[in-house]
């Protein structure tokens, strides 16, 4: 959707509940996950970066870099950001403080890496918005969230993840790809897994 709304692309947008899918949803989608993309009658594409690769490869405005070098440092990046989003979720699934603060740490290390790679640009390749940024946004707009119930690190210790979230977060593709009841959906989810973060939401 972000990629989407940075290349003004029209788009039809269905919600799925991976809870209770419809059955069309499980004829078509090979994980039973989301996102997926349905491109005219049959062809169905998984995966995000995949996705997001397709949409860039046949629409105008490149989001990828032409340099083969830097394209593959781009794919490393995205490729570490979903191991990013595993830990993030396992997060939420931690019981006690001391396992929530043991996978706190883990996810400080590897924020680590992700400050020491970014420069002080806007956007991860410089000046213009690429699929990095779209694909840590995500990770980015929820950090926010958790960052508010139990904080698990600074802006100061994170300056430039800390620019670069702000400058994320606060673009329109981004703006409106997020639900309006985004925040009380997320909020219900942390709760719906009892974990120590849960006890923590007011």
């Amino acid at each position: 959707m972000i990629v989407l709304n940075h290349k003004n692309i029209n788009y039809k947008i269905t919600n799925v509940d991976l809870e209770n899918p419809p059955g069309w949803f499980n004829k078509i989608s090979p994980l039973k996950k989301v996102p997926l993309l349905k491109i005219g009658e049959k062809d169905i594409l998984f995966e995000s970066a995949v996705i997001c690769e397709y949409i860039d490869d046949v629409t105008p405005i490149k989001l990828r870099p032409e340099n083969p070098l830097q394209l593959a440092h781009n794919r490393a990046w995205i490729e570490f950001g979903s191991t990013c989003i595993v830990d993030q979720y396992m997060l939420l699934l931690k019981k006690t403080e001391k396992e929530f603060k043991e996978q706190a740490d883990q996810i400080i290390s590897k924020l680590h890496l992700v400050e020491n790679t970014l420069n002080n640009q806007p956007f991860f390749n410089g000046e213009q918005f690429s699929l990095v940024d779209a694909a840590y946004a995500p990770l980015l707009i929820r950090y926010e969230i958790i960052n508010n119930i139990v904080p698990i690190f600074n802006s100061q210790s994170f300056k430039k993840l800390s620019s670069w979230s702000d400058t994320i977060l606060g673009s329109s593709a981004v703006q409106e790809s997020i639900e309006s009841d985004f925040l009380t959906q997320y909020k219900d989810k942390i709760t719906g897994f009892d974990g120590y973060l849960s006890s923590h939401i007011s």
